[in-house]
């Protein structure tokens, strides 16, 4: 049954790169977390990335509320700047080495979305503003892996943490989730 999937795969004209209906290059956009379950999602997107002309990770940084007093901001900037430097740095070195082992001819770029009060509705937005094909994202986030390393429970005992949940049912696009 595979062989003549195969086959038939095999006689088909190749669209060199193009969507099937569009006949545009194909978009992944992939979600970083700067956790290991975004290592995977940026592995799995690489992966997939046969048959795509660019890649690019979605960085949102996160947000206090407005009404947080002054110090507690003051505070949360530096954490966050420190947090997305690290974030991007870690992005930018796994998806080089991925892509030179994978032999993937697909381009990835980074792109910091800052400023925003919802990250899941951001990632969102940008797959409708990048026209994504495929969206790809880790099963769970940071929150889920500091329950994990505290030993807390929360946001590690579900399978799939909201932001994944909220894209499933509203990206424009397929959504891949990958799970450890």
């Amino acid at each position: 049954m595979f062989q003549r999937a195969a086959q038939r795969a095999a006689l088909r004209p190749s669209l060199g790169r193009r969507h099937l209906i569009t006949g545009k290059p194909l978009h992944i956009v992939v979600g970083l977390s700067g956790t290991k379950y975004g290592d995977l999602a940026i592995k799995a997107a690489v992966e997939y990335s046969r048959d795509v002309d660019k890649i690019t990770g979605i960085y949102i940084p996160p947000t206090l509320p407005r009404e947080a007093p002054a110090m507690v901001q003051e505070d949360f900037a530096k954490y966050r700047d420190t947090k997305t430097k690290e974030v991007l740095q870690r992005a930018a070195k796994l998806s080089e080495e991925v892509l030179k082992n994978s032999g993937s001819k697909a381009s990835f770029a980074i792109k910091e979305i800052a400023g925003t009060a919802s990250r899941k509705v951001a990632l969102v937005q940008a797959c409708f503003d990048l026209d994504a094909d495929l969206l790809v994202l880790g099963s769970k986030g940071l929150m889920a892996e500091l329950s994990e390393a505290t030993g807390t429970s929360g946001p590690a005992k579900a399978d799939v943490s909201s932001t994944p949940h909220y894209a499933m049912h509203n990206a424009p696009c397929p959504v891949l989730v990958v799970k450890p």
